[in-house]
Order: structure tokens, then sequence, then C-alpha cells
């Protein structure tokens, strides 16, 4: 392939640098050819697409992939393009308060996640998020462990320790 030479849409007319400097030319003289508006939603496209799809994952936060309901994986820190797909993407971050659910289990923002519990921890218990390894979150037993549940008739909250 030449260096300046690109087929697009499958017309060879001329090579890319030439091409944008005329688009450049003709939105600054505001004389839009065909070709211009076909570059011009080129970079619309492109655009919108680089702005759905690329996250920033702070330091303490994870991405937790789930496809189908089934745990992935984890994607972060920095720089994280989300692809459209059928996954669940659901931020998580140090903190974070879940539900031993099963050895080695616990349920996070609706989520299950493997879990790799720092002292002992039973079914039940409320667990807070202190770190990430490869794929497991690692947490410590929560110093509260009280629960709020809603009345069944008016909804006010009820806690139960």
């Amino acid at each position: 392939m030449l260096d300046a030479d690109w087929v697009f849409a499958g017309v060879h007319s001329q090579p890319l640098s030439t091409t944008l400097c005329t688009f450049y030319k003709n939105i600054r003289e505001q004389d839009l050819t065909g070709d211009s508006y076909i570059w011009l939603g080129l970079i619309v496209v492109i655009t919108i697409f680089l702005a759905t799809t690329i996250r920033v994952v702070k330091e303490n936060e994870r991405f937790a992939v789930n496809r189908m309901g089934r745990f992935i994986g984890f994607r972060g820190p920095g720089l994280v393009l989300k692809m459209m797909s059928h996954d669940d993407w659901v931020r998580i971050s140090s903190g974070d308060r879940g539900e031993v659910v099963a050895f080695g289990l616990a349920k996070f923002k609706g989520i299950d996640l493997p879990v790799e519990a720092q002292e002992p921890v039973r079914i039940g218990d409320f667990i807070r998020i202190t770190g990430f390894s490869e794929n497991k979150v690692l947490a410590v037993r929560d110093t509260n462990q009280t629960r709020t549940i809603a009345c069944e008739k008016c909804g006010h909250p009820n806690i139960v320790t």
C-alpha cells in the first residue's frame, strides 16, 4: 500500500492528506461538497463512538464485568474501552459495602463477586472492600452489622441489629 494513497468508500480520488486539507479549506470557506459531508459525518460518528466507549477508572475503583449473570473479571484502573455488548459493567470502589452470600462470594451493588476475606466471616455478614487482587475483591468484616428493613404496610425503615 502506498504511503499517501488511500481508498475511501471504494472511490480512489486523491491522497488522504490532500483530501483532509481540502475538507478543512471547504469548511473555512463554507463551501461543502458531497465528499466534505462524508468526512464531516465520519468525524461526528468517530467522536460519538469514542465519547461513549472510553471510560476513566480511578486507582481505587474497578469495573466488574458480568456476562449473562456470570462474573468475567475486573477492568481498570486507567483508561478502559467499554465496548457496546451484552456485558453488565458495574463500577465498584474501595469502601463499598456488600453482603456475604456464600463461601468466597459476596453481593455488591446487585452482582455476585468472588471475595477473599481478610478475617473470618459468616454468610449474611456485611463486608467492606479494602482492595482488589487479580480476580477477587479483598474485604474485611464491616463493624456496622445493622440492617434496614422497610415496613410492609407503610414503607418506613426499621433498623434490625
